[in-house]
């Protein structure tokens, strides 16, 4: 999350993080966001509040790595995001909320950082399910107007994004996802 250790304070930031990418079956985007969350959380600078609608799988990694976890229960997940999560955000314990999923919710009371891997959902809906494609579509618009910074993990997302989104282009950043410790040679 680039240009967000610009000033810190003298106590630490506390970001909430959308971890409905850790519930249910992992995919890669579950593997990007539970890695680079517990890396970040290991180096200390900022707290971390994971909050999600159902339990999610990596939990006890997470909270070892000194990542806090909560569920606030809904039955789908963009119900969640753009009805329940603003109400929990809105309690003033949180500083910075970053949805690594594409969209944030619609009313945000804290500045918002959102990942964009890519814009298939746009670009190419016919290769998503009807749920994935109404989970953002809708609110793919609102996110990129009311986005503090927007993170993308290619110059190719980027272009796309500006492309659409022109009045955002000030405020995306490439960040190329990094190597797990576990593929680099001893």
């Amino acid at each position: 999350m680039p240009r967000l250790h610009a000033s810190v304070p003298p106590h630490p930031r506390r970001i909430a993080v959308d971890l409905r990418a850790l519930v249910g079956v992992q995919t890669g985007g579950g593997i990007y966001v539970e890695s680079l969350l517990r890396e970040l959380a290991g180096r200390g600078q900022f707290s971390y509040l994971g909050l999600s609608h159902a339990p999610v799988a990596a939990a006890e990694h997470l909270e070892e790595a000194g990542v806090t976890t909560e569920v606030q229960s809904a039955p789908l997940g963009v119900l969640w995001q753009q009805l329940v999560l603003p109400w929990r955000l809105r309690r003033g314990d949180v500083d910075i909320f970053w949805s690594p999923l594409f969209t944030l919710p619609s009313v945000l009371p804290v500045p918002g950082v959102v990942t964009v891997f890519d814009l298939t959902p746009i670009l190419f809906p016919e290769t998503h399910r009807l749920k994935v494609r109404l989970s953002q579509q809708p609110f793919l618009s609102r996110t990129m107007e009311i986005a503090r910074r927007i993170v993308t993990i290619s110059r190719a997302t980027a272009d796309d994004l500006v492309r659409l989104f022109p009045d955002a282009a000030p405020r995306i950043d490439v960040v190329y996802p990094g190597i797990d410790p576990e593929f680099v040679p001893g």
